[in-house]
């Protein structure tokens, strides 16, 4: 029998850690009166599927694999480990540790095909941009800076996380760019909206679409689970629009570790801007791979001071993205800062 085990950081909390885990198993009831709530626990015979203990100020929680049926694993995590025990107090869940659970082979197991843009993709060419304004540009404008960044070398080019196009508009976007850049290049769709309609997805692939785009904080993690299993050449670009909602409440460590675990290939994890930064990011990244090892960081915002320190430290494919430095002051385009951007990510740039 598996085991995973959560970690969580206790700031305060409103019932002692015996109620707090007997939530988890048998629930609580609650009186509401003009002055106060009274919390009435249950009492049960002992817990089953889970055990404690603390640390510190750290609270330590495995449970058995069996408590998390696979259907709805994601789902159960969420609700009965993380948002339900934030009414007993100030909590944050820290990390989901999977070594000694079935989950993880599970994870490899559908995650055993390696998706083609991995097989095609350099560590020295996975730089990439985003194209803005996004609700103001033709398409016509769109395949023009789609040729003139990948002729310097830029080959990941991205539809923001808040730029959402009907079905048509995305599919003849799609086919047009990605023929533009086609050998040199991935442009990569927002499909938050479409991840349930398989058929659009199919169009998409049949267009040359090889790396999607889902905010999968909006979507949540069984859409893209169920996305992968159904096709999984495809490379899921996971976009954390919205964790700085819920960032006092969970790490980026355990949030990254179910991203991943559903099917994400590459991800937003925060872009390092010093030392302690870097040394968080690596450790993160060293984790998230030993769930799938093929496994991309994405850091954005960058400027070639930054790449400095990315390109110095980080091992293995990762993905640098830029954007406002290559705007002047009006946000015109400098394509001189963008070759200069890409020297530096070549580690060549020179201040």
């Amino acid at each position: 029998m598996g085991v995973i085990t959560l970690k969580y950081n206790l700031d305060r909390l409103i019932v002692p850690i015996g109620t707090l885990m007997n939530e988890i198993e048998y629930g609580t009831t609650f009186a509401l009166y003009r002055d106060r709530e009274d919390t009435i626990p249950l009492q049960g015979s002992g817990l089953r599927w889970t055990s404690w203990k603390t640390e510190g100020k750290s609270l330590i929680i495995e449970v058995n694999d069996d408590f998390l049926e696979n259907d709805y694993i994601f789902e159960k995590l969420l609700v009965v480990f993380l948002y339900n025990l934030l009414d007993f107090g100030e909590l944050r869940l820290i990390s989901i540790d999977l070594s000694k659970s079935c989950y993880l082979q599970r994870a490899n197991a559908h995650q055993q095909k390696v998706p083609k843009c991995f097989r095609l993709l350099r560590k020295d060419s996975m730089l990439g941009t985003i194209l803005k304004p996004y609700y103001h540009l033709s398409l016509a404008q769109k395949i023009e800076m789609a040729k003139k960044f990948t002729s310097m070398g830029i080959n990941l080019l991205k539809e923001d996380e808040t730029f959402f196009a009907s079905e048509a508009r995305l599919l003849e976007e799609a086919r047009a760019i990605q023929a533009t850049i086609e050998g040199n290049g991935n442009y990569i769709p927002n499909v938050t909206h479409y991840v349930h309609n398989y058929q659009v997805i199919e169009k998409l692939l049949d267009s040359g679409i090889e790396i999607v785009m889902i905010d999968f904080l909006v979507t949540g993690f069984r859409p893209i689970l169920g996305l992968k299993q159904k096709f999984p050449e495809i490379c899921i670009w996971g976009h954390r629009v919205g964790y700085w909602s819920l960032e006092k409440f969970i790490s980026m460590k355990a949030l990254g570790t179910l991203a991943v675990l559903a099917g994400v290939d590459f991800l937003h994890i925060g872009t390092p801007t010093n030392r302690k930064d870097s040394k968080d990011r690596l450790q993160l990244v060293s984790c998230l791979r030993t769930i799938k090892p093929q496994f991309v960081p994405v850091f954005t915002k960058t400027t070639p001071e930054i790449l400095a320190e990315i390109v110095s430290l980080f091992d293995g494919t990762t993905v640098s993205m830029a954007c406002g430095y290559f705007r002047d002051d009006r946000g015109t385009i400098n394509w001189e800062k963008v070759q200069g951007w890409v020297a530096a990510a070549q580690g060549v740039w020179v201040e």
